[in-house]
């Protein structure tokens, strides 16, 4: 494991009886990613305490915690914060369908439930020792990387009690993404991350390694955007207001940073989504992938005036959150605009001439 952070970035590695470490220093934080390998610490340092370590993820720094069959209680009140459920106490997941054959207890598991959005390689299956986390409070930002099969399960500390979790709800290793995009990820077994289950070459541990960390320490999965651009269909340039009924065009270009794809990529997906605002949204269409991570879309102005916003706010799980917006006014026709002569009125223009003519006549 620590071959693999290598490859990613330079390692420091620090012990917890170093008193003088800190994430921090004269208001700036000193490394982008820490990884917590201390799940049988007993006292926790003052750097590594719930609130300093709430302070380095809202900096928008990454986390990486290991853990075993417990955690110091700073770190599962951070996690609880955070959206993850970590059980102290409770017992190995235990799977009697999908296991490795030499453990009798059926704790050493394998799985290939996994996110394809975080881990993109075919890996084969993960061979797995140690706890199960959940997402008690069904939290949008907890992103679930490697689950359980459906065969397996939880027990509790009192094992005559309901199981913990059951099935895929029970998250072998998880991830937190940050509006900020910062993320969390927790790993719930120390033999995952070993040499000895690196080294099997039935399993692909190794592989999902070199998988997760790329996303754990935010090598993979950011998005942004650039040139945005919004103009009248059959014009090339932007106005300042758009009348109503006008049609519309606009475009935005999206891109993902793959650190083993040399930077900034053009990002691809059929699932992004445009709005066209005043409080409630007037316009709600898809935004169309035209080539190079460019987006287009094509749509009417509503026939309301005011100060409406075109809104792109994209949320998928395994990626940074990509929201913006930009302000738009949108006046009504103006006099010389109108029509003229309206067809439904015809009847009123026959009968105010034939009263003209009666006039003069009678």
């Amino acid at each position: 494991m620590i071959k693999q952070l290598n490859q990613i970035g330079e390692v420091n590695m620090v012990t917890t009886q170093e008193k003088t470490w800190k994430l921090e220093e004269y208001g700036e934080t000193k490394y982008d990613t820490v990884v917590l390998m201390t799940p049988t610490i007993n006292r926790v340092p003052e750097a590594l305490k719930k609130n300093a370590l709430l302070n380095f993820f809202n900096e928008g720094k990454n986390i990486i915690i290991i853990a075993d069959k417990t955690l110091p209680e700073a770190y599962t009140e951070f996690l609880m914060d955070s959206g993850i459920e970590f059980e102290n106490g409770a017992n190995f997941i235990v799977d009697h369908f999908n296991h490795e054959e030499e453990d009798g207890l059926h704790q050493l598991i394998t799985s290939t439930a996994m996110n394809r959005d975080v881990i993109r390689k075919d890996v084969g299956k993960i061979m797995y020792k140690g706890v199960a986390m959940t997402n008690a409070n069904k939290s949008p930002l907890v992103v679930p990387i490697l689950t359980g099969s459906k065969t397996s399960y939880v027990l509790a500390e009192d094992e005559q009690e309901a199981p913990v979790a059951i099935g895929e709800e029970a998250m072998l290793v998880a991830g937190v993404q940050g509006r900020n995009g910062a993320r969390i990820t927790v790993i719930g077994s120390m033999d995952m991350v070993s040499d000895s289950f690196y080294d099997k070459q039935a399993t692909g541990n190794n592989a999902f390694g070199q998988e997760l960390f790329l996303w754990a320490t935010g090598q993979r999965g950011i998005l942004r955007h650039r040139q945005v651009k919004h103009h009248v269909v059959g014009e090339t340039t932007e106005k300042y207001m758009y009348t109503i009924n006008e049609n519309i065009t606009y475009s935005v270009i999206v891109e993902e940073y793959d650190q083993t794809k040399g930077g900034w990529i053009p990002y691809v997906a059929n699932d992004l989504q445009l709005e066209f605002i005043m409080l409630d949204p007037y316009v709600r269409t898809s935004l169309n992938h035209i080539d190079a991570g460019r987006y287009e879309s094509t749509f009417q102005v509503p026939d309301t005036y005011g100060v409406f916003k075109f809104k792109v706010d994209y949320r998928r799980a395994g990626y940074s959150y990509l929201i913006f917006n930009n302000k738009q006014t949108v006046r009504p026709y103006r006099m010389d605009q109108y029509d003229r002569f309206i067809p439904a009125a015809y009847p009123y223009y026959v009968s105010m001439f034939s009263a003209f003519i009666g006039f003069f006549i009678f």
